[in-house]
């Protein structure tokens, strides 16, 4: 999703009687907007290549093995990663902060 399509704070606060949102939910939302706006779009395709790069010689291929990952026929690893890196570490922000704490290898 593109961070411009998100809703704005005070959109969040408009509809908060409406949804029964928390403040702390509106005031979530809000840090997610802002940092979405500041990485832009494609941040995390970025991050998830610049690993695969540093880490693992550039091979997504070799991304999959060391964490065991597979693919179903017809699947291609770069279109994959996302999904099994969020499902594996909790979001793409865990992954990188995962693997730069670790230094180049």
């Amino acid at each position: 999703m593109a961070a411009s399509s998100l809703p704005g704070p005070a959109d969040l606060y408009a509809k908060r009687s409406e949804c029964r949102l928390s403040a702390l939910h509106v005031e979530m939302c809000t840090v997610q907007h802002l940092l979405l706006s500041a990485l832009g779009v494609g941040w995390d395709a970025k991050e998830i290549s610049r690993i695969a790069k540093v880490h693992f010689e550039g091979s997504y291929k070799a991304m999959f093995a060391h964490h065991g990952w597979t693919l179903e026929k017809g699947q291609q690893y770069m279109h994959q990663a996302a999904p099994r890196i969020v499902q594996t570490y909790g979001s793409v922000s865990t992954f990188v902060d995962h693997f730069d704490a670790r230094g180049a290898q």
